[in-house]
């Protein structure tokens, strides 16, 4: 009996969504390595049609170093609201553990980024999403975490699907201190954070100003959050997006769409 069977990305310049419902052909029977590379039965002849983006597979054996690691993701899910994980998962064999955001939320960036952008930064990039996404769409990626623990699991996440994003443990104000350019800048429900203490407002302000980029994604906070309660400043979503705005040396900002009861503004 099979472990798992999954649809498995192939195309390295295809986006993940929307997934078709079916795939034709027969699954491909695959070993996950102990760094979750997917290992194919040499004697299983795979045929996968010319142009495919999709194909099926069957998990049949995992290493034990990756069952591992595959445990400890359903084991933080676990305890997290909705036992799910923040953002999809895509890995073929973690695809099946749920996420709070799915990937509408990236969809949307992606319809509204700048053509002829080529950099990418992620202010808190969590455990890498945004970044495996534009990757594979083209754009060269830097992922900022502060968080180590969130910063191991993007780690292996990017080893396991041998992508080539920059991956960088440190704290956001210092990173654009040193690094403030990039063409597009995601701050997906960060910045609110910073908000809580008149120390983080100062330290905000001065990230933005010295960014230099040509467009902010910017996922604002619910103001009536129990976590925003004693905020030293809570503003609705619009003001939010217009101090960042203002702040950032960007003149433009527009709602493109509300994905788990927070805004996403686009700022240019």
């Amino acid at each position: 009996m099979p472990i798992a069977e999954v649809r498995c990305f192939v195309s390295s310049n295809a986006l993940p969504s929307p997934m078709p419902a079916t795939v034709a052909g027969e699954p491909i029977d695959v070993v996950i390595g102990p760094n979750g590379e997917l290992k194919v039965n040499p004697l299983s002849q795979p045929k996968i049609p010319p142009g495919a983006t999709w194909v099926p597979v069957r998990i049949v054996d995992r290493h034990p170093q990756w069952q591992a690691f595959r445990n400890q993701v359903l084991a933080y899910a676990a305890v997290r609201a909705g036992k799910a994980v923040y953002a999809p998962l895509m890995h073929p064999d973690l695809q099946d553990i749920p996420c709070w955001f799915g990937h509408d939320r990236l969809d949307a960036v992606i319809a509204h980024l700048a053509p002829g952008g080529r950099t990418v930064l992620d202010l808190g990039a969590h455990w890498g999403y945004a970044c495996e996404r534009l990757e594979r769409a083209g754009w060269q990626c830097t992922a900022v975490e502060s968080d180590a623990g969130a910063f191991r699991f993007m780690t292996m996440l990017r080893r396991a699907q041998r992508l080539s994003y920059s991956a960088v443990l440190t704290d956001v104000f210092d990173y654009v201190q040193k690094h403030p350019q990039a063409d597009t800048v995601l701050a997906l429900a960060l910045f609110h954070h910073f908000l809580k203490t008149r120390g983080g407002c100062e330290a905000l302000d001065k990230l933005l100003s010295q960014l230099q980029t040509n467009e902010i994604f910017l996922m604002t906070h619910d103001p009536h959050e129990p976590q925003m309660v004693d905020a030293y400043y809570n503003p609705e979503p619009e003001a939010f997006a217009e101090l960042v705005s203002t702040n950032s040396g960007l003149s433009r900002y527009e709602q493109i769409g509300v994905f788990g009861g927070r805004p996403l503004f686009r700022i240019s």
